[in-house]
């Protein structure tokens, strides 16, 4: 089931000594960074996040709000095994 998350996992501030990031979600024993991507992002800046986060032994979760694209067809149901096509 849904567990609410505790408000000290959200927002928090990563640092590698070199760079920082913030978490949308950071799950410190499960060792889970899960980033919420509503706005488009670029393949650059998602390639830097997750590169930061694996580099610090994270895993990496994204949850990106398709919405939008899919009202405007950007984004289609595909006939193999329901896969989403861009």
């Amino acid at each position: 089931g849904f567990r609410k998350l505790n408000l000290k996992n959200e927002k928090v501030v990563l640092n590698n000594g070199k760079s920082k990031c913030i978490a949308d979600v950071f799950l410190e024993e499960q060792k889970t960074v899960i980033e919420f991507q509503h706005s488009k992002i670029s393949s650059e800046v998602f390639n830097r996040r997750n590169k930061f986060y694996t580099s610090m032994g994270y895993k990496v979760v994204w949850l990106f709000d398709l919405t939008e694209d899919h009202d405007n067809q950007r984004v289609y149901e595909t006939n193999r095994r329901n896969q989403l096509s861009f």
